[in-house]
C-alpha cells in the first residue's frame, strides 16, 4: 500500500529546539520517504540564510516542505486563525493527494488540531501520531478552549509518544483513553568521538586556566533552564575558591538580562556567551566541558518534559547537574550519571557544582556511567522503537 509519511510542525531546523532535533533525527533514520510541512522563514533576514543552509544539507530520505503556517495563538473563534487551519489543511491535502496517509504531529496544538481535521475528513485513509513533550500540557490548563482541543486531539490520535513517563502520566489525565507509549529521545553518541587535541584547543581558546573545571548550558536562553541560578553560583563559589568557569551555549530572550547578571557580579571574565553554534561547534563545546549543568524549574506553564541536552553530555563521558522537576530525573540518574537537585534552592545547585569541581574521580567515575546510559539510548535504537510503535497501529 502506498502511504504517505508526513511531518507537521509549525517549528523546524533552522528553529532548534528539543523537540524539533527529536523529530528530525528519528525520522531522518526512517526506511520510507517522508515528507516535514513546516514554516518557511525566508521573511526573517536573522533566519532566512540559517535556512537555506540546513535545507541545501543531504537530509536522506526526508523532503523539507515550506509554507507561511505558523499560527501564533490558537483561538477558533478568530477568522485568521481559521483562515490558517485551512492553509494547513490545503498543504495537507496537495501533499498526501489523496493516498494513505500518515501524519506526525509535533504537538496537540497548533498542529494536531489541523491533523485530527484532516483525519476526520478522510475517514479510513489518514492516521495520526502525535508527540508530547511535557510543557505544552501546562499550557492547555491555561485556557478552557485549549484543553478541550488537546482532549480531542488525543483521544482521536491513533498513537500518542510522550518524551517521559512524567509526560505520559500527565496526557492520560487529559485523555484517560489514549493509546499512548513513553519513548525517551535519544542521542548520536558516535558524534562525541572527539579528540583531546581538538577539546584541549577548544578550552584554550575560552583562555582559562587548564586547571579551570569549566560548566556548559547548551539551551536556548528562557527563564525555565535556570542560567541565572549558575551564574550567580560562579560568582559565590569563586569567592570560596573555586576554580570555576562557565559556557553558555545558545540565544534567547533572557540572553541580555543574563549578559547584565555578569556584569551586575563581576564575573564576566569566567562567563562567556557564544551565541548561536552550529551542531558540530556545540558537540565540540559540550565535550570540551567537565559538567553539563542545566537545574531546570517550573516556570508559568513550563517545564522541562526531559532534556536530550543532558543525553548528549552522558555521551560526551560528562556528569549532568538538572532540576528535580517534569522528566528531568528520567535524563539523569542521581548518583550515577549526575546530580538532581532543587533547582529554586540555590544552595542545593552550589553544593552540587561544589562537590562535582572538588571531586575529580567522581566526575570521571560520573561520566563513564554516563557514556554506558547514553549508548543504550542512542538515536538508532530510539528509531527503531519508533517505528515499530507506529508500524504496530498501521498493520
Amino acid at each position: 500500500m502506498n502511504v504517505k509519511n508526513i511531518i507537521l510542525t509549525q517549528d523546524y531546523f533552522p528553529l532548534i529546539g528539543g523537540a524539533h532535533h527529536w523529530l528530525h533525527e528519528v525520522y531522518i533514520r526512517n526506511p520510507l520517504p517522508i515528507t516535514v510541512l513546516t514554516q518557511d522563514y525566508s521573511a526573517n533576514s536573522q533566519l532566512k540564510m540559517r535556512q537555506k543552509q540546513f535545507d541545501a544539507l543531504d537530509q536522506k530520505l526526508l523532503k523539507i516542505y515550506r509554507e507561511d503556517i505558523q499560527i501564533r495563538n490558537v483561538n477558533l473563534l478568530s477568522p485568521q486563525c481559521i483562515r490558517r487551519y485551512k492553509k494547513i489543511l490545503k498543504c495537507l491535502s496537495e501533499i498526501s493527494q489523496g493516498a494513505h496517509s500518515i501524519i506526525h504531529c509535533i504537538k496537540a496544538f497548533p498542529e494536531g488540531i489541523s491533523s485530527i481535521a484532516f483525519k476526520l475528513g478522510h475517514r479510513n485513509n489518514c492516521k495520526v501520531v502525535t508527540y508530547v513533550h511535557g510543557e505544552e500540557l501546562l499550557v492547555a490548563r491555561t485556557s478552557r478552549q485549549l484543553s478541550i482541543l488537546s482532549k480531542w486531539v488525543y483521544d482521536n490520535s491513533d498513537l500518542v509518544i510522550a518524551n517521559s513517563r512524567f509526560s505520559d502520566n500527565f496526557v492520560r489525565k487529559f485523555s484517560p483513553k489514549c493509546n499512548s507509549i513513553v519513548i525517551h529521545p535519544g542521542v548520536n553518541s558516535k558524534a562525541f568521538s572527539i579528540t583531546d587535541e581538538m577539546k584541549n584547543a577548544c578550552r584554550k581558546a575560552w583562555g582559562w586556566p587548564d586547571d579551570a573545571v569549566i560548566l556548559a548550558t547548551i539551551a536556548r536562553m528562557e527563564p525555565r533552564k535556570n542560567h541565572a541560578a549558575v551564574i550567580e553560583a560562579i560568582h559565590n563559589l569563586r569567592r570560596r575558591g573555586l576554580n570555576l568557569s562557565y559556557v553558555v551555549v545558545g540565544e534567547g530572550e533572557e540572553q541580555s538580562s543574563l549578559q547584565r547578571l555578569v556584569q551586575k557580579l563581576g564575573v564576566s571574565e569566567w562567563v562567556r556567551f557564544t551565541g548561536y553554534l552550529s551542531n558540530e561547534e556545540r558537540t565540540l563545546a559540550l565535550a570540551s566541558s567537565d559538567v553539563y549543568i542545566m537545574p531546570s524549574i517550573h516556570v508559568g506553564a513550563m517545564v522541562e518534559g526531559f532534556g536530550i541536552a543532558f543525553l548528549e553530555a552522558s555521551a560526551a563521558g560528562i556528569p549532568s547537574i538538572a532540576g528535580d522537576g517534569g522528566g528531568q530525573p528520567e535524563a539523569v540518574l542521581h548518583e550515577e550519571t549526575g546530580l538532581i537537585v532543587n533547582g529554586s534552592n540555590q544552595s542545593d545547585v552550589e553544593g552540587a557544582i561544589a562537590r562535582l569541581t572538588l571531586d575529580s574521580d567522581l566526575r570521571r567515575r560520573m561520566g563513564a556511567k554516563a557514556r554506558i546510559w547514553a549508548a543504550k539510548n542512542d538515536w538508532d535504537i530510539i528509531a527503531q522503537r519508533t517505528f515499530e510503535a507506529i508500524n504496530d497501529i498501521d498493520s
